[in-house]
């Protein structure tokens, strides 16, 4: 069970939002990202070169505990154009299934909050 936020890449002259979202006390089992909030999301075949165009806010993750089947247990992705702001991060512990491996976290133009443990470790903008 991923918690993906995705949303469509840009679109001319469209826009839009997604906000207020709150995934807690979830045990992750072997999950490619267990984290992930994707502004360039796109099936394969179709995708637009623009920017995401969808602001996402306000999601939460609280008490998120497990393991990924990838090194890349958190992954935040957002446009430059259009960054993701206020997102909270609290009491997130996840480790990679393969042992060997260490867990770590992308994040591209996102503004957030950590509170409590988090692993791995999140470096945001800003709050």
């Amino acid at each position: 069970m991923n918690r993906w936020v995705h949303t469509w890449r840009g679109q001319p002259n469209r826009s839009g939002k997604a906000e207020g979202f709150l995934f807690q006390n979830l045990n992750m089992t072997k999950v490619q990202h267990p984290i992930n909030i994707d502004q360039f999301y796109c099936p394969p075949g179709n995708c637009p070169t623009k920017d995401g165009a969808v602001a996402i806010s306000d999601a939460r993750f609280v008490n998120i505990q497990g393991t990924s089947s990838n090194p890349e247990a958190i992954k935040i992705m957002c446009s430059k154009s259009v960054q993701c702001r206020g997102i909270y991060l609290d009491n997130v512990n996840l480790s990679c299934s393969r042992h060997h491996d260490l867990t770590r976290a992308t994040i591209s133009n996102a503004y957030g909050t950590i509170a409590g443990k988090v692993n791995p470790q999140v470096r945001f903008l800003g709050t």
